[in-house]
């Protein structure tokens, strides 16, 4: 705080005196104070296991396990976004010093082109940060298995994990700001945790891109948690990973992760703070997880709340779309007055 307040106030002196001397003093302390911001940011940037681009803090000796695991679904020709993500939301200026979170960027490779996985494995080598899945087709109608083999993935890379947070590559998330929320929850209900923007009243589609031909269980999708991202607790990990050969796959992710846990004992979290739908709901400063947002909008929101010290992310707030809340008492048919309006 006081280098920053002493580079403020020597610039003021500089514009003052507006002299040869005062501006070579100036543009060296605009150089230090450049080095000084530029380390702090990368003093975030500690691997566990050499992953040397994953973002990790210190945390104390007891812990055995990344306190948030983020597990982006990515594409093999994705490089732009997953470069946005690296030089905004995946080194959070202000992460809890005693927590650690890792992310890594899905991509399935089967009957990927031989020249593009060298151009992943390069860019593996580079950062470090991507899980490359050799029995998965990256497609979309086969995300499901694309999710599932992520969490059987991670449940065996980072056993000791508390949290998972899936999410989209064109997906804004404050690192900061979900690791408050999750923490806010009573101890008892985090391994149990299932966190995100939910549905329940979603009719089953038979044809169409979201077409689900195999769903029987009713004419309704189950409670669910949107894909553009949601939070699963240790527990709920473990259960999939545990029982993936089981597990029915249906069309939609999001869908089948929710029929999964449906008949769980799980703690269920619905936030307007996650903008996770197929189509955001604008640009709002409360947000935690925002989807669909390009690259640019990743660094214009990163350069937002760098400017306001994390308190803004919008230039300028705009409301597209009415968010609801979910009504948990309610049969689910009932439960989301308002859903999907203007």
């Amino acid at each position: 705080f006081f280098f920053v307040l002493d580079f403020f106030l020597l610039s003021l002196n500089v514009m003052a005196k507006r002299s040869w001397a005062s501006w070579l003093a100036y543009l060296a302390a605009l150089g230090l104070y450049t080095r000084v911001v530029y380390h702090m940011a990368l003093s975030t940037v500690v691997s566990p296991g050499g992953d040397k681009h994953a973002v990790t803090t210190q945390r104390p000796e007891h812990h055995d396990g990344p306190d948030l695991v983020a597990m982006i679904l990515a594409s093999a020709n994705g490089k732009a976004r997953r470069d946005a993500i690296r030089q905004t939301w995946m080194l959070p200026p202000r992460l809890p010093q005693d927590r650690r979170v890792v992310a890594h960027f899905l991509i399935g490779l089967h009957g990927t082109p031989q020249d593009t996985v060298q151009a992943l494995r390069a860019e593996q080598e580079e950062h470090g940060d991507l899980t490359l899945l050799p029995q998965v087709q990256d497609t979309y109608n086969k995300l499901t298995d694309k999710v599932k083999a992520g969490f059987v993935w991670v449940n065996q890379t980072y056993p000791g994990l508390k949290h998972v947070l899936k999410c989209d590559d064109d997906t804004f998330v404050r690192v900061p700001e979900l690791i408050r929320l999750i923490e806010g929850y009573p101890p008892q209900d985090q391994p149990r945790l299932y966190l995100g923007y939910f549905d329940g009243r979603a009719p089953v589609r038979r044809s169409g891109k979201w077409a689900e031909k195999d769903f029987v269980l009713c004419d309704r999708y189950l409670p669910y948690a949107l894909g553009g991202g949601y939070v699963v607790g240790a527990d709920l990990v473990h259960y999939i990973a545990d029982n993936a050969a089981v597990l029915k796959p249906y069309n939609s992710e999001d869908v089948s992760v929710g029929t999964w846990l449906a008949p769980l004992r799980i703690s269920y979290h619905h936030d307007v703070r996650f903008d996770t739908e197929w189509k955001n709901r604008g640009c709002q400063n409360k947000m935690i997880v925002a989807h669909k947002q390009t690259p640019q909008d990743m660094l214009e929101k990163h350069r937002m709340l760098l400017f306001s010290g994390g308190e803004k992310s919008c230039e300028k707030e705009v409301k597209t779309r009415n968010e609801y809340d979910y009504r948990w008492n309610e049969l689910p048919s009932k439960c989301c007055p308002g859903r999907g309006t203007n």
